[in-house]
């Protein structure tokens, strides 16, 4: 697991970044946010796009059967919040803490919703910042200046281009 090989070869690390393939990270966005963040709201951190009160699927047929839980699996009509796997940045506690947690957890395959279960029974809210995007925004300087991550970088030549749209001026 992640997690783990985090606190075990990054202990010095004071932030992880959690990302997917197909994410675009504004690198100098990340850094100016998490730089002013002191004491506790340093601590006990993981930010992100946060989801509340999402329902599981529970029709194995359907449109979204790809994200089908049965209520074996899940047996509650709604999921605790969680970040977007997308991407999330956690503070540097987190990790042992939620691979502690995850190992007296029953997993789920979705592994955003699966954190987000560990977060609840570690008694830990996500915290949510709207410049992780989970829609497909418009590439523009200017609009970059306050985005932290987008999931639509699906190929070299997006990533190129949100690139050269942080780095041009507004």
């Amino acid at each position: 697991m992640v997690f783990k090989w985090a606190f075990t070869f990054c202990p010095n690390a004071k932030y992880v970044l959690k990302t997917e393939s197909n994410t675009f990270v504004n690198i100098f966005s990340l850094v100016h946010y998490l730089k002013r963040l002191r004491g506790a709201s340093a601590r006990s951190l993981l930010l992100g796009w946060v989801y509340n009160d999402s329902v599981p699927v529970r029709d194995p047929e359907g449109e979204d059967s790809q994200w089908y839980v049965s209520m074996d699996d899940f047996p509650r009509d709604t999921y605790p919040a969680y970040a977007g796997g997308f991407a999330y940045v956690m503070s540097n506690d987190m990790p042992r803490l939620l691979y502690e947690t995850s190992l007296g957890t029953k997993y789920l395959f979705m592994d955003d919703i699966y954190v987000g279960i560990c977060l609840e029974k570690l008694g830990i809210a996500p915290r949510h910042h709207g410049g992780f995007c989970h829609w497909d925004v418009e590439i523009d300087s200017c609009h970059y200046n306050w985005l932290i991550a987008t999931k639509w970088a699906d190929s070299p030549e997006k990533m190129r281009t949100f690139w050269k749209a942080i780095t041009s001026k507004c």
